[in-house]
């Protein structure tokens, strides 16, 4: 066996490659990671309103000590797993260098607040030879844990959004632990004991095999270190030196998710009613799911739109203006769903709402905590304007922008920024009108108006995340439809990932440097009222949830029923 092929078997056994980092090593990243946090971390100051936690002071959870102290590498991971889901921020979170995966063959996700199976690999589990694993049956435990356990377990190490999803994402987790976010994955036997509770009221015991994948990590790779500091002394605490930089000693003014059935998925996760005409949806290229039906003498419009993230984004625009434009003719009332929406850009959300409306509206603004590159792409943004020969309003427009940074930057230590206009409708250039919060116009085709003008609903849930929630705030903040649905995640900030912050750990860390405004305050159970999106989400004018044994059982037939009978009645108001 020559070296090439035992490097080959040693890797695929998933035997050590590298030793432990050391705790210095480990404190210099979880150091630098802080520091960033520091500079770029703009709800910082949120954070310690909304839940008395101040991402910037690494003592309340006495990070430093048990980082340098964790008795190996994933033990460390944890701990600043732990520091960056304490911040409670959809966006923000740390991932552990692998691809290691292992599947139960089973997926599980919260219905009437229960972990109830949703899906089932056949392949795996035939349906004769395990009818304990049924759809709908739920899932008591893992090797005698409780699955309620092995969900706050997940939630206490990766947030996504705020509380249900979180709760959600536990549960998904629980049958597919994903190492990149699960440090002991790589512990995960190769059979687990899973206890089922069947639709009749008996617990059944089934012998379950994980279906492994991905190289599992168990250590690091420990490099030389620079020598910067004299040794520190015997009865020194780590947070001594941190805390002495000045930098944070008081508290300042994604992941793959697919493993969720129909999340940013085109198809609808619910069964349409059995008369739906499918318009859009069918063919690769289709960035929408669309169609009409009737109800109780009303034509409804149907239209699915799964992410603001396309392939093609001019496509997207003419087949959503292509919709839009046929169900203004041929329709009474439109259902618009963006639940499930996995978010993207918000600039082809705000291309939508200009399509769904017939005057005048609000995009909502940013805060951003600046530093001196942000005053350099403004400078350099509004140079390249000025010398293409744009107006003097949109000159302004992005100068008034650049005022704002400057004048934070000017502050010691530097504040938050006013609302900042950033968004700008995606067929828009930067050189022909730039980004206003008030007074966007709808949108015009052949210089008349061509907004969609009837009643109109949006489905929205607790999987509507980042931009695909910001739209939802659209809608609700200029009063265009009614929202229809479950509360939404609350992931109200703009991210920006980056793996060079911690050298020695190679940990991918992305963090929320942008807070998202509302046009008005608004509140949330246990939340003050803020303009914030962010942690509050978008409450829903109609509350309707889909996360029910019934619409489990029934392919979402309840679920729709339900809406549509809602867009009936908006219909009949509108007359």
């Amino acid at each position: 066996m020559n070296w090439f092929q035992l490097f080959l078997l040693t890797a695929a056994m998933g035997f050590p490659v590298a030793a432990q980092l050391t705790p210095d090593q480990r404190e210099a990243d979880l150091t630098a990671l802080a520091n960033y946090v520091a500079k770029y971390y703009a709800p910082a100051t949120w954070k310690t309103t909304a839940f008395g936690v101040n991402p910037l002071d690494l003592r309340a959870g006495d990070y430093l000590r048990r980082a340098r102290q964790a008795p190996n590498d994933l033990a460390y991971f944890e701990v600043v797993q732990e520091y960056v889901a304490s911040f409670r921020d959809g966006h923000t979170s740390i991932s552990f260098p692998s691809n290691f995966v292992a599947d139960l063959g089973i997926a599980v996700d919260l219905y009437d607040d229960k972990p109830l199976i949703d899906g089932v690999n056949r392949a795996a589990y035939p349906a004769v030879a395990f009818p304990a694993l049924a759809i709908g049956n739920e899932v008591i435990s893992i090797d005698g844990v409780p699955v309620a356990e092995l969900i706050a377990k997940v939630a206490n190490l990766y947030v996504t959004g705020t509380g249900r999803a979180r709760q959600r994402y536990g549960a998904i987790y629980s049958t597919r632990r994903i190492q990149s976010i699960l440090p002991f994955a790589v512990d995960t036997p190769d059979e687990s004991d899973v206890v089922i509770l069947t639709a009749d009221g008996t617990r059944e015991t089934v012998r379950m095999k994980w279906a492994k994948s991905g190289f599992p990590v168990r250590e690091l790779v420990r490099s030389a270190s620079p020598v910067l500091r004299a040794a520190r002394q015997a009865n020194a605490r780590p947070e001594d030196d941190f805390l002495a930089k000045g930098a944070w000693a008081a508290a300042p003014d994604s992941l793959t998710r697919q493993e969720l059935f129909g999340f940013g998925a085109r198809t609808p996760y619910y069964t349409l009613p059995a008369d739906f005409v499918v318009r859009r949806g069918r063919a690769t290229a289709d960035f929408t799911y669309s169609g009409t039906y009737q109800a109780d003498g009303q034509r409804i419009g149907y239209l699915r739109v799964p992410n603001f993230a396309p392939t093609d984004t001019n496509a997207a625009i003419t087949e959503l203006r292509g919709e839009i434009a046929f169900f203004k003719t041929n329709t009474d009332g439109l259902v618009l769903d963006v639940s499930h929406n996995s978010g993207g850009s918000p600039n082809l959300g705000a291309e939508l709402m200009s399509m769904l409306t017939t005057s005048t509206y609000y995009l909502p603004g940013r805060q951003y905590l600046p530093g001196i590159r942000d005053v350099v792409s403004y400078s350099a943004l509004i140079d390249t304007l000025r010398s293409f020969g744009a107006a003097g309003a949109v000159l302004e427009r992005w100068t008034n922008a650049l005022d704002q940074i400057q004048a934070s930057l000017a502050n010691s230590p530097r504040t938050l920024t006013g609302s900042i206009a950033t968004i700008i409708p995606a067929s828009e250039s930067s050189l022909v009108r730039g980004p206003m919060l008030e007074d966007n116009p709808p949108l015009r085709v052949n210089g008349i108006v061509a907004g969609y003008d009837k009643p109109l609903i949006v489905l929205v849930d607790d999987l509507s995340l980042s931009h695909g929630e910001v739209f939802a705030s659209m809608v609700q903040d200029n009063e265009r439809g009614a929202l229809v649905g479950y509360r939404t995640a609350g992931m109200g900030a703009t991210i920006g990932c980056n793996s060079e912050i911690m050298p020695f750990s190679e940990m991918q860390f992305c963090n929320s440097f942008s807070l998202v405004l509302r046009r008005n305050p608004v509140s949330a159970p246990g939340l003050p009222a803020t303009r914030y999106l962010e942690n509050v989400g978008v409450t829903p004018n109609i509350s309707l949830d889909f996360q029910t044994k019934a619409n489990l059982l029934g392919q979402g037939r309840p679920f729709v029923a339900e809406f549509t009978k809602i867009i009936v009645e908006q219909i009949r108001k509108g007359q």
